[in-house]
């Protein structure tokens, strides 16, 4: 938690593990579902931005993509683009029946998913590797 915490909070590009993808997507979910009224992320923006002086940093393309987050579940939408990690299950049975369609087709490396797995998945995982 606390790496993911400093890989949020600094200024710099970091490529997030699906572990890391795993808990920040709950942790969004939590608050959404947690949240009794909808609440709207562009005021929380706009302060953040308006303090940090961050606007005059960014692209264009980036600032509107920011002016169109309006609720956490539009955050979702733009930080996950693929959700891969959900559906482990999924992408293991299809691995057993043939990997060339996870690694080659899909792009997916298994092994960033190891930290994810269940024992007995992982077990399982490790007599096809």
């Amino acid at each position: 938690m606390k790496k993911l915490q400093r890989n949020i909070r600094d200024n710099f590009v970091h490529s997030l593990s699906p572990l890391d993808e795993y808990v920040l997507y709950h942790i969004i979910v939590y608050v959404v579902e947690g949240s009794e009224d909808d609440f709207t992320l562009s005021d929380i923006i706009n302060e953040f931005f308006n303090k940090e002086d961050i606007f005059e940093k960014l692209h264009e393309d980036e600032i509107n993509i920011l002016k169109l987050l309006n609720t956490p579940k539009d955050l979702i939408g733009l930080l996950f683009e693929d959700i891969d990690f959900l559906e482990l299950g999924n992408i293991l049975e299809l691995y057993k029946k043939n990997p060339e369609i996870i690694t080659d087709f899909f792009h997916i490396n298994l092994e960033d998913y190891i930290e994810l797995m269940p024992e007995d998945i992982l077990k399982e995982y490790k007599r096809y590797i």
